[in-house]
């Protein structure tokens, strides 16, 4: 299928008004709307800051994890970070996933952002040239990228209103310098933010138009964050070209009746459609014979091979493409499971590898004593200290969280390292403060097969359960919807390890309750205090209960949430043991060090 002007207007004119502004809004979180008359199928999207984590929020569904963009940005290395973005086209390709939501080329401005993980610097010339670098990396095997959050999105507070002020040099050398350099680059998409700049917001402000489409030239998508729409004609006239996600965003049918009744002029619609269809041929979404049903039409990156793809100027190999196939989550579908892990190649070791380089290349040691690097020779005892040496943070989360296939905490590397060499002591110190963590399946069981983890139930209006299954913890974001689907509840078999009072909870909105062996714990409604899409379906707040627990009694934990619209789905269950004396915490770790 061709790309030039000539053919995109000819299949423009085979679509009415009507079905062009139906076009420019999702048909699901992830996808866009297909256009059969065109052979348009739908486009993919995917977060993936720091790794594609694909349409689902499943754990069953691992993904590659990159370091953060911060450290990314640490190494101060182009050539590393664009080929970091050929892993992430490869991953994309393994998913299906047609368009990546990265990267974020926001700035640190106050060391209070929320989001800086997701964000390479506080420098508007290192953040441009590394988001440039991604940009090419991933562009280069036939994957869409990104440039978000235009502009100005540094603040998490306020996030959906704050208004940020600034003159016109600050603006055009500091926020906008990032985007100007991922558009020379070539970036597919620039995505709008929810914020507002000097009192319009992002998603019909004129800096859409004029300095991106204009000045700059920029003859992609502009995308809009997902829910930063929330009205239909001053967006639809502005720049931006595709309002996410759907199918019930404020575009839609209203924006067809807005071309129908001539509030919103064809032309402008028109624009935006030709931009969409434009992508879509680069992306390989468009033309006669292209199937309807997403990115499983396309060939998955696997063999380590070359392949031509859309854009590329020709054969190009992708990095960490997969060979052998078997389930996400590993051990394969499983007799009687509702719904298996789609099977997928999985990702070669050179794509793992890239990952670890980046790591130590964007570390900065700023103190060294005369004490590293260890010798192994010389060493007896060595004192691990900090109870995020056993638990490691390896991810920011939100719309960066992806759920990696296996992670190596400090401590089990460093005793690895060391094994045969010397003892590793770890002593965990003062519990952190923050809230307790999701159930994880080394604590608990199934109480249904006995096995690691937690049962999911989906539940009728009277209570007859729908489907069943097994998942690895707590946390579970989209519990699968089925026709009559009611109530969330999730149960397991709590294996305490330490005697006390432990702190119980459960995460989400609506009518919730939570009991322990049977006797109720909590029960209330609980009705989400804003409408803030992370807040509602991927950290919703928890609400706690005590109970004492004893070591060798097994306890049966049983959380339940009733679904409602506008409420998500998110469902979290949390426990955590009795908090340590933390005088004698810190006595126990001075005496190890």
């Amino acid at each position: 299928m061709g790309t030039s002007d000539e053919e995109i207007d000819r299949l423009l004119g085979k679509l009415t008004p009507r079905a062009r502004a139906l076009l420019l809004d999702g048909a699901t979180t992830w996808r866009t709307r297909a256009e059969p008359a065109l052979g348009l199928r739908e486009l993919v999207m995917s977060d993936g800051p720091a790794g594609v984590r694909g349409e689902a929020w499943d754990e069953r569904d691992t993904s590659v994890l990159l370091p953060s963009a911060s450290a990314l940005a640490a190494t101060w290395d182009e050539d590393l970070v664009e080929s970091l973005g050929g892993v992430l086209a490869a991953e994309a390709r393994r998913k299906g996933v047609d368009v990546l939501l990265a990267p974020t080329l926001n700035l640190h401005r106050s060391p209070l952002g929320g989001r800086h993980f997701e964000c390479f610097s506080e420098d508007p010339e290192l953040t441009g040239r590394v988001g440039a670098a991604l940009v090419r990396g991933v562009q280069a095997h036939g994957v869409a990228a990104t440039a978000k959050h235009y502009v100005a999105n540094d603040s998490e507070t306020d996030r959906l209103t704050v208004d940020v002020r600034m003159d016109e040099r600050t603006l055009r050398e500091v926020y906008l310098a990032p985007f100007e350099a991922a558009v020379a680059a070539g970036v597919r998409l620039v995505m709008a933010g929810y914020n507002a700049v000097d009192g319009t917001t992002m998603t019909a402000s004129d800096l859409l138009t004029g300095p991106l489409k204009g000045e700059w030239g920029f003859d992609g998508v502009v995308v809009s964050d997902w829910g930063a729409v929330r009205t239909t004609m001053d967006t639809a006239r502005a720049g931006l070209d595709l309002a996410m996600p759907g199918p019930d965003s404020p575009w839609g049918e209203a924006l067809a009746r807005a071309v129908a009744d001539g509030v919103v002029p064809e032309a402008v619609v028109d624009d935006k459609v030709r931009r969409l269809l434009r992508l879509a041929a680069w992306v390989g979404a468009l033309g006669e014979g292209e199937a309807s049903g997403g990115g499983g039409a396309r060939e998955a990156c696997g063999g380590g091979g070359s392949r031509e793809v859309p854009g590329g100027g020709g054969s190009r190999e992708v990095p960490g493409g997969g060979g052998s196939r078997e389930a996400p989550g590993g051990g394969g579908a499983r007799a009687g499971d509702p719904h298996p892990p789609v099977l997928r190649p999985t990702v070669a070791p050179e794509g793992r590898a890239l990952a670890r380089r980046a790591v130590a290349a964007g570390s900065v040691l700023l103190a060294n004593r005369g004490v590293l690097p260890l010798d192994p020779g010389g060493l007896r005892t060595v004192a691990v200290i900090g109870a995020h040496a056993a638990r490691t943070r390896t991810q920011g989360g939100g719309s960066a969280g992806v759920f990696p296939r296996e992670e190596v905490s400090v401590l089990d590397g460093i005793r690895d390292a060391l094994r045969g060499h010397a003892r590793v002591v770890h002593v965990p110190g003062p519990r952190p403060d923050g809230p307790a963590p999701p159930l994880d399946h080394d604590a608990c069981t199934d109480p249904r097969s006995g096995l690691p983890g937690v049962l999911l139930r989906m539940l009728d209006a009277d209570g007859r359960e729908l489907y069943a299954e097994r998942r690895r913890g707590g946390r579970l974001l989209e519990p699968r919807l089925v026709p009559g689907a009611h109530t969330v509840e999730i149960s397991a078999r709590l294996r305490p390890r330490t005697a006390g009072r432990w702190t119980l909870g459960v995460a989400g909105f609506g009518r919730m309750t939570l009991a322990l062996d049977g006797r109720p714990l909590l029960a209330g409604d609980f009705p989400p205090p804003t409408d803030d899409p992370a807040v509602v379906h991927v950290n919703p707040p928890a609400q706690y209960a005590e109970a004492d627990l004893a070591v060798g009694q097994d306890a049966l934990l049983v959380a339940r949430r009733e679904l409602a619209p506008g409420t998500g789905r998110a469902t979290v269950v949390s426990a955590a043991p009795p908090a340590p004396d933390a005088a004698a915490s810190l006595a126990d770790a001075a005496r190890a060090a």
